[in-house]
C-alpha cells in the first residue's frame, strides 16, 4: 500500500473518528409528531387530486355527448354557403385575401338509453368555419386589431355565427 501524504492522513483520520460529515444529528421531539403547516399542504393536495379527477371525469362525458371539430377538410362547395361567409367577413372587414378554413364535425352524441344520436337528433351543424383575421378599421380603444369568427353551417346553409373582438 502507498504511503498517503499528510492531508490525505488527515482527512482519513477526521472521517473516522467525526463520521460522514453530510450525516447530521438531529434531536426532534417526537417522530411521530406531524407538522402543523403539514395539515394545511396534505389537504390542498388532496382537494388539487379531486378537482383533476372531476375535470377528468367531465373530460370524458363530453367527448361521449359533445360533437368536435378538430379535423379541416375541405371547404364546401354550395354558392350560398359561400355567399354568406363573403357577407360575414365584409362585415367585420376581413381583408380580401382572408379566408374561412372548414372543420368537420364529429358527432358523439348520446341519447338516453345509450343510443348512438345523429345530427339531426342533436341538431349539430356539418361544419365550422373559421376565420382569424386583422381589421385596422376599429377604431374603438377597447377593442384590438385581431378578430375571429365562427360560423355554423348545416344542410348547405350558415345557420348562426358569432364574431370575436381582441380586448
Amino acid at each position: 500500500m502507498d504511503e498517503l501524504d499528510p492531508i490525505d492522513l488527515k482527512t482519513l483520520a477526521q472521517f473516522y473518528l467525526l463520521g460522514d460529515p453530510s450525516v447530521q444529528p438531529v434531536k426532534i421531539e417526537s417522530a411521530t409528531r406531524t407538522p402543523p403547516a403539514a395539515a394545511e399542504v396534505i389537504a390542498k393536495r388532496s382537494g388539487r387530486a379531486a378537482r383533476r379527477a372531476n375535470t377528468e371525469r367531465i373530460g370524458h362525458v363530453l367527448r361521449e355527448i359533445k360533437p368536435t371539430a378538430s379535423q379541416p377538410v375541405e371547404p364546401t362547395r354550395s354558392p350560398a354557403v359561400r355567399r354568406q361567409l363573403t357577407q360575414i367577413a365584409r362585415q367585420i372587414g376581413a381583408p380580401s385575401a382572408a379566408s374561412f378554413t372548414a372543420f368537420a364535425v364529429q358527432c358523439g352524441g348520446r341519447l338516453e338509453g345509450g343510443k348512438r344520436a345523429t345530427r339531426r337528433a342533436v341538431n349539430v351543424a356539418d361544419k365550422y368555419y373559421l376565420l382569424i383575421t386583422t381589421t385596422d378599421h376599429l377604431d374603438k380603444a377597447d377593442i384590438g386589431s385581431r378578430v375571429a369568427v365562427i360560423a355554423r353551417e348545416a344542410s348547405e346553409r350558415i345557420v348562426a355565427y358569432r364574431i370575436y373582438y381582441q380586448r
